[in-house]
């Protein structure tokens, strides 16, 4: 999502259980500003394969494109591209 786009998401979002995924699309279209920014979403329901075994390539070189954050590194990191 792009990052100057996130806080007005947000404040729509603000104090609204969410029920399902579609409820959660429909808030996220009303999001509006004064300025004109509007918001469409869609919904991707395809399925993905969880748990595959990483190719040993991407293992070897995955500190060269993967920096971890020192005090919370699951939560912070920095991936940069491939060469």
């Amino acid at each position: 999502m792009e990052h100057r786009l996130f806080p007005q998401v947000s404040r729509t979002w603000q104090g609204i259980p969410f029920r399902n995924i579609r409820f959660v699309k429909e808030l996220t279209d009303t999001t509006a500003t004064t300025t004109g920014l509007t918001v469409s979403t869609t919904i991707n329901a395809k399925t993905y394969a969880t748990k595959r075994p990483l190719d040993q390539n991407f293992k070897d070189n995955m500190g060269r494109y993967i920096t971890f954050d020192q005090k919370i590194p699951k939560w912070n990191y920095l991936i940069r591209p491939g060469d």
